[in-house]
This record gives C-alpha cells, structure tokens and sequence, in this order.
C-alpha cells in the first residue's frame, strides 16, 4: 500500500515534536546516543536527532514521502536565506538541503523548514496517495 500524505504528515509532525527541545536535536550526525557517540536514528540509545535524523526515527508508513516533502521545504527554507536563487527552477529538492539547513543554519531554522514540510503534507494530505 502507498503512502499517503496522512502518513507522511504524521511522521513529519512526530520528527517535529522529537526535535522541539533544544537537547533532542544535533548537527552533523543523523542521531547520538547520551554520551554524544553517533548511532543510527533507529538505535534506542539514540536520544538526539538532525533534522532527517528525526524523520528516520520516527519511522512510519509515510517516511520516505516525508523525506520527500522536507527536501520540497529545505529548498524553499534555503531561498527565503538567499541561498539559493528563486529563479533556478531546475534545482531539485534534495537531501543535502535538508543538511544544509540543519548543519549551516541551526535549529531555529530546522523547525521553520518542518513548518513549511507540514504545510505542504497537509495541503495535499486530503486522501491523495503519493505517486
């Protein structure tokens, strides 16, 4: 079965809510354990994420349109800081966005990229299945 962007809003929404604090989020690693030792964001010693890192713990029916749609956000995250053109249509939404964003700019920046990800999930979320 597809994923629906019901899916993909209750995982962003869950990776939102694990990152709110402050001490539950990290840069330059998906997920550290509470000694600051990387582990996998699936791990259960894990106790603080990056932005992807979340969506990966997580890990629901509707994780990759989530990742799909937090690339959709970073990139638009990324032109509201003037990093990237508006007019460059043809750069696809990726990962290394979602990095960017987490990594360079901080976590202030990590939540607004999350409120822009659930705007769109739940613009589209009306039953629609992912493609």
């Amino acid at each position: 079965m597809a994923a629906t962007y019901r899916d993909a809003l209750e995982t962003l929404e869950g990776a939102r809510k694990l990152i709110r604090n402050p001490k539950r989020w990290v840069k330059n690693k998906y997920a550290v354990d509470k000694n600051g030792s990387p582990v996998k964001p699936t791990n259960k010693r894990a106790v603080a994420f990056c932005a992807l890192g979340a969506v990966q713990h997580v890990d629901g029916p509707g994780e990759d349109l989530a990742i799909e749609i937090l690339e959709s956000a970073a990139r638009e995250e990324l032109i509201s800081l003037g990093e990237i053109e508006d007019d460059l249509n043809n750069q696809e939404p990726d990962e290394e966005m979602i990095f960017s964003v987490n990594d360079e700019f901080g976590r202030y920046y990590v939540l607004s990229m999350f409120r822009r990800a659930i705007k769109i999930a739940k613009s589209k979320k009306r039953g629609k299945k992912s493609t």
